[in-house]
């Protein structure tokens, strides 16, 4: 289940970028699981001209326990540090947190050292965000391992509910801010 709610939030944040892109606020291609050549970590997200000269990463977290939160911050951290010494040119490194079950002291950290944070659960629009990925059964029948599915399945769900599509803009609006800082 947490995997597949792990694959959900990147679809949710794919379907985002695509739409800054279609709106002209964000330049490059994405590339969703794809790794430059010079590094070992695979990111969530890259944007740039092409893979191998990525301008900005976008981390996708979400954590149910202060315990896995360690784990996955340990994981953001090499990226970090992958992306900001082994490319050509250092990239902005963001990253975006559903289910925030982190300790106090990690949200700081990453505060401090990625160029930006997005904490979707302290958002109104994000807890019910959240609430309809732990509860949708529309997405039950869709391949788990297929993120690209998963984004086609929400995309389709968007198309015909405006709450859905409203929170989707929010977080899009909000993805968009947070890629403007430092």
């Amino acid at each position: 289940a947490g995997e597949r709610k792990g694959y959900t939030y990147e679809a949710l944040v794919y379907l985002a970028l695509q739409r800054l892109k279609e709106q002209g606020k964000l330049e490059g291609e994405i590339f969703w699981n794809q790794t430059p050549a010079t590094m070992t970590i695979t990111p969530d997200f890259t944007v740039g001209p092409k893979v191998d000269a990525p301008e900005l990463f976008v981390l996708v977290a979400h954590s149910g326990s202060a315990r896995n939160s360690e784990m996955k911050f340990w994981r953001n951290l090499g990226e970090l540090c992958e992306a900001k010494t082994l490319l050509s040119k250092t990239p902005r490194v963001y990253t975006i947190v559903f289910d925030a079950v982190i300790k106090e002291g990690l949200k700081k950290l990453q505060f401090a050292a990625f160029d930006g944070q997005l904490l979707v659960e302290n958002r109104d629009y994000g807890r019910e965000l959240i609430k309809w990925v732990s509860t949708s059964t529309e997405l039950e029948k869709v391949v788990a391992r297929d993120k690209r599915a998963i984004a086609a399945a929400i995309e389709e769900i968007v198309s015909r509910d405006c709450t859905l599509a409203s929170l989707l803009k929010r977080l899009a609006d909000d993805i968009a801010e947070l890629l403007q800082g430092r």
